[in-house]
């Protein structure tokens, strides 16, 4: 599959009692504006008892929560670059010219 540029999958597969689950999310690398999308989920069932069904959508759930702590993770990394890379470019030299018009 072609992903839009910028963009990066994550992919989970859950084997749970038979039932196989394959989710992936398309996740934006540009995290301001990111958007998680569910791209394709295949769910084969062999068993249709209300017990495995459960027990898959407990499952979806945690490939969620587990895709969105990942996610929450990237966007802080990014998050805490840009605000290094604007210190160090923007605010550093304005401060220390703020420094040294106060001590004139």
């Amino acid at each position: 599959m072609c992903w839009p540029r910028g963009h990066t999958c994550l992919t989970s597969t859950l084997h749970i009692s038979g039932e196989i689950l394959s989710l992936q999310v398309l996740t934006s690398r540009v995290l301001h504006k990111a958007r998680v999308r569910v791209m394709r989920m295949k769910f084969r069932r062999q068993n249709k008892d209300e017990k495995t069904t459960c027990a898959v959508i407990h499952g979806i759930l945690l490939v969620i929560c587990d895709l969105e702590q990942r996610f929450e993770q990237l966007s802080q990394q990014l998050l805490s670059h840009l605000n290094n890379t604007f210190y160090n470019s923007y605010a550093a030299p304005f401060s220390m010219f703020n420094k040294v018009t106060e001590s004139n």
